[in-house]
């Protein structure tokens, strides 16, 4: 459903971007908390370029080198990529991962270089994060009820003490939310839903919300 989410956004974008910012969780958490990776990728049926030149720029905003070790196993932004690359085959690709040792401060550092790279090229941010999973309907419900509205305050103080009942990375929402803020956009809900399925003869639910910066 993520993926789908991500198609509808990328076909509503008119012009092709110079270069897709994928932000999303590292979910091993290894490694730094941020990571940013300027390589490109290769699968049998297509590649797609990637940016090195601003993924430096963005790993020295946060005083790191870029980091490939977790994009080359990690799927929460390589299962994105092909879509990218069918939307616009031209354009380049930086992924950043993140973990949940990822600070505040950090964050905003990330936040204002993308901004500041946003006046030198045109840049798509595309943020990938899970709301409530594994979790029956009726908490999963409440659960991104509460978190639509921490997010709608725009309160990132609270939205990083959120656990995973909640978000998988409210790192890369809070990312997004001071992104917008910085270029003086928008940052508001266009799309959702919530699944259900049964695991180990138990119904539960996950949900999948898209944002966009307009």
């Amino acid at each position: 459903p993520a993926m789908y989410l991500a198609s509808d956004i990328l076909s509503s974008v008119v012009e092709a971007p110079d270069t897709v910012v994928i932000i999303a969780p590292n979910h091993e958490g290894t490694g730094a908390p941020i990571q940013i990776c300027g390589n490109g990728y290769y699968w049998s049926s297509g590649s797609l370029a990637g940016n090195l030149t601003l993924a430096d720029a963005l790993a020295s905003a946060l005083l790191l080198e870029t980091d490939d070790s977790a994009a080359r196993k990690d799927w929460s932004a390589s299962l994105l990529v092909p879509y990218v690359a069918h939307y616009f085959p031209e354009t380049s690709v930086v992924t950043v991962l993140l973990s949940r040792g990822a600070g505040d401060g950090p964050l905003r550092t990330l936040a204002s270089a993308l901004a500041d790279a946003a006046q030198e090229q045109s840049l798509l941010i595309l943020g990938s994060a899970d709301f409530s999973h594994y979790q029956d309907e009726q908490t999963a419900r409440k659960c991104d009820e509460e978190s639509a509205r921490i997010i709608e305050d725009g309160d990132i103080t609270r939205l990083l003490t959120l656990g995973n009942e909640y978000l998988d990375s409210p790192e890369t929402v809070a990312v997004l939310l001071l992104y917008a803020s910085l270029i003086e956009q928008e940052f508001s809900a266009a799309d959702g839903l919530l699944e259900t399925f049964v695991q180990d003869g138990q119904r539960m639910a996950g949900s999948y919300y898209s944002y966009v910066i307009k």
